[in-house]
C-alpha cells in the first residue's frame, strides 16, 4: 500500500474510510444505472424490442392527436391504426428503433404498447346479485332488453 494512503487511513480512521469508500461506490453504480435507463415517456414491455422490427404502440398526447402529430409519426414511418381522441392518444404501427427519438417529442406524454385487451366477467355476477338470482330459480328467459343509445358516437355494427 502507498505510504500516502497509509497515512490517511492512521488519520482518518478505518471506519471513516470505508464509509468513504462505500459512498463514492454508490455514486458510481448509480451514475452507471442513469445511463442505461429506460425512457421516463416509455413503457418498460417496449424495452429490448429489435430496432428493425414493427410495433402496434399507444402515443399519448398533451394536447390529442392532429395532423401535426401523425405527420411526426408518418415522417419516422408509422402508421395510424387508430384515433383515441378522448383519452387524447392515437394507435400506431412504427419501427421499433424510433420510439425512442418519438418519446423525446415534447408534445408526448407517453408511448405504451397496444396490448390485447379482455373482459372479465368474474366480477359481473356478484354485481348485480345475479348469485341471488340463480338460487332463486331466476334465469332471464322471456325478458326483453332494450338498448337505447344517444347517436353521439357511431358504433360499427349498430347503425340504423
Amino acid at each position: 500500500m502507498p505510504a500516502g494512503i497509509e497515512a490517511r487511513i492512521a488519520k482518518r480512521g478505518p471506519m471513516r474510510t470505508r464509509i468513504d469508500f462505500v459512498l463514492l461506490l454508490s455514486i458510481l453504480l448509480a451514475g452507471h444505472g442513469t445511463a442505461i435507463a429506460q425512457h421516463a415517456k416509455i413503457a418498460r414491455d417496449l424495452e429490448g424490442k429489435d430496432p428493425a422490427s414493427s410495433v402496434d404502440i399507444i402515443v399519448q398526447f398533451r394536447d390529442g392527436p392532429d395532423a401535426t402529430q401523425h405527420q411526426k409519426i408518418f415522417a419516422r414511418g408509422g402508421k395510424l391504426r387508430n384515433e383515441l381522441g378522448m383519452v387524447k392518444a392515437a394507435a400506431y404501427r412504427i419501427p421499433a428503433g424510433v420510439v425512442e427519438e418519438l418519446a423525446n417529442d415534447p408534445d408526448v406524454v407517453y408511448i405504451s404498447p397496444d396490448r390485447p385487451v379482455r373482459g372479465a366477467l368474474n366480477f359481473s355476477v356478484p354485481a348485480v346479485n345475479g348469485n341471488v338470482a340463480a338460487k332463486l330459480g331466476v334465469t332471464g328467459a322471456g325478458v326483453g332488453v332494450a338498448i337505447i343509445d344517444s347517436g353521439g358516437y357511431q358504433r360499427p355494427g349498430r347503425a340504423g
